[in-house]
């Protein structure tokens, strides 16, 4: 389990269970290049975040987002991204963007605990920390949904956003977005295209 004293957060969080993100990525890209016949590109990253966070209604200022890549060991690159390698590439790395800067921090499971618990604990680190405001999902939302609505439906001090795969069937009260619209950009796919 996470030791949350040492576990600084800033005002915004974006959470990634990697092997749901990678997943999603894979499909996706399959369908479309498939559907346009056509390859598509190598997602940046930094690009991907800033497509995740213009949904979460980031303002154009200097925000401070720390991004919390959880995975395990089937999962310790992104797929289709550059840079992809946890570990080497994005683990204490930040870049800054239109919509502030971005840090990353890769987050093992190391065999101690599954994925589904590591996400749970994370996000309920984010949710307890009095300094964070904004959160942003983007987790297995087939894998562990009701168990991350129960924790996201209690919130009121903190804005929301989940990405899903689909609509809940269930009530939620916070935000969410299909996750499938910012791969789409970061592919490179274009709205007239489809």
């Amino acid at each position: 389990m996470m030791n949350e004293q040492n576990l600084k957060l800033p005002a915004n969080v974006i959470l990634i269970d990697v092997a749901y993100l990678n997943f999603m990525i894979a499909d996706i890209k399959k369908y479309f290049e498939h559907k346009l016949n056509r390859s598509l590109q190598v997602i940046d990253f930094a690009l991907l975040m800033e497509y995740a966070a213009m949904d979460a209604n980031y303002s154009i200022e200097k925000n401070e987002t720390q991004v919390l890549l959880a995975f395990d060991n089937q999962s310790t690159s992104l797929f289709n991204c550059q840079p992809s390698d946890i570990r080497n590439e994005l683990d204490g790395m930040a870049f800054a963007g239109d919509l502030g800067e971005f840090m990353f921090a890769g987050v093992p499971c190391e065999n101690m605990v599954s994925r589904q618990e590591l996400i749970l604990d994370l996000l309920n680190i984010t949710i307890d920390s009095a300094d964070v405001k904004r959160i942003i999902i983007i987790g297995a939302d087939k894998e562990y949904d009701s168990k991350v609505m129960n924790l996201l439906n209690g919130v009121t001090n903190k804005k929301i956003l989940q990405y899903r795969m689909d609509e809940s069937t269930d009530q939620i009260s916070y935000h969410w977005e299909l996750l499938v619209f910012p791969i789409m950009q970061a592919l490179g796919i274009k709205e007239d295209e489809i």
